[in-house]
């Protein structure tokens, strides 16, 4: 809890320092004995209570009018908080609402949403200066063999940027990506249900799922998409639109955008370690790609999440008991995160080495977490 005095001056000075979990942490004492228990009873189990609890009594204001508000966890970073959703519910001996799992990846989002070369500019527009010109031509659904002539000349150009968007431009290739991109589009409208208010749940945090689909959902299915997420980054209009059990409305945003920075972690831990979802089939089933976790990360992850399940559930069983006292909810989850991501203990690096994060957006690239030798 150190860690959230520092960051956030206001304790302290303006309130107190939270620490609703220190007798489950008593509790638990001598379970945690290792890196995935510690892992995940001391820091992400937590968390995972939390951002339940936070879910359960969201409800009451996300009803968009008459609609009925249907929540839905978004796979793959939303493996583990459906999970802890669940297991709040059963150890509460509450009724478990409908919450469905979705299969829907920012590939997918970005793929399935250009209606004009206006939303094809802006897409280019925020990734254009990576010069991943093949991820990039793979992300717009051009066919392969467009795709490496495209390539290959604005590589060839004196300005490769210039040259992949004036090709990218030309009424052949806007042929090509606009029908590909609507074919999608209506296999993913296969897979979602019709009319209703729609939740996002995931992770966070700028909502790039949310954001890009949005407009497309609801002009096509009047599905109205609203989002809520651990950690929600702020931006114009973002409070009628989605919100976070961490975001800008209880402390200042700089805060958050410190974890934000490096939540790679976090997301590797709550994730499921499959593929992600590319396409979906004519009956809208999900397809999914090839690339994989590590077969040693997906089995230190799973030990991670039950570790944290276990203290979600018994975190459950002693609020029963003592009454349930989550005063400054978000205070606790953002300063464990935060220590995890900037404060690693030797025990968790040497847990964590060799992990990756898999980079997504039609790319093959895993990222290394981290590299101790050049650190």
């Amino acid at each position: 809890m150190v860690v959230g005095g520092i960051l956030l001056p206001e304790i302290r000075r303006d309130c107190h320092l939270p620490m609703p979990y220190r007798g489950v942490f008593v509790t638990l004492a001598g379970t945690a004995s290792d890196a995935a228990s510690t892992l995940g009873m001391l820091t992400i189990g937590p968390v995972m209570h939390a951002f339940a609890h936070y879910l359960h009594h969201e409800p009451k204001a996300l009803r968009t009018g008459n609609a009925p508000v249907k929540t839905a966890f978004l796979l793959r970073d939303g493996h583990l908080p459906a999970r802890a959703f669940t297991v709040w519910h059963h150890a509460q001996g509450l009724p478990m609402p409908p919450t469905p799992r979705l299969a829907i990846s920012r590939f997918v989002a970005y793929g399935a949403c250009p209606r004009s070369q206006a939303d094809v500019d802006a897409y280019l527009a925020g990734f254009i200066g990576g010069r991943r010109f093949n991820d990039f031509a793979r992300q717009l659904l051009l066919p392969a063999d467009i795709a490496v002539k495209i390539v290959a000349q604005a590589m060839a150009a004196h300005d490769p940027e210039a040259e992949f968007t004036r090709l990218i431009h030309r009424p052949a290739t806007l042929s090509s990506i606009l029908p590909a991109s609507t074919a999608l589009r209506s296999r993913l409208i296969r897979y979602l249900q019709r009319g209703d208010t729609r939740v996002f749940v995931a992770l966070g945090y700028e909502g790039t799922a949310q954001r890009l689909l949005a407009p497309v959902l609801r002009d096509e299915l009047d599905v109205w998409l609203i989002a809520r997420y651990l950690i929600a980054s702020p931006a114009p209009g973002w409070r009628s639109q989605r919100a976070g059990l961490i975001d800008a409305s209880w402390g200042d945003e700089r805060a958050a955008m410190v974890l934000v920075r490096y939540i790679a972690l976090l997301e590797d831990l709550c994730t499921a370690g499959g593929a992600s979802v590319v396409d979906y089939s004519e009956d809208g089933e999900p397809i999914l790609g090839t690339k994989h976790a590590p077969a040693a990360q997906v089995a230190a992850i799973a030990l991670v999440q039950r570790a944290a399940l276990d203290f979600v559930r018994t975190s459950c069983q002693y609020f029963s008991i003592i009454g349930e006292h989550l005063d400054n909810r978000a205070l606790a989850p953002h300063s464990l995160l935060t220590r995890m991501a900037h404060a690693p203990t030797a025990q968790e690096l040497d847990y964590l080495a060799g992990f990756q994060l898999d980079m997504g957006l039609g790319s093959d690239i895993g990222l290394r977490l981290f590299d101790l030798d050049a650190a």
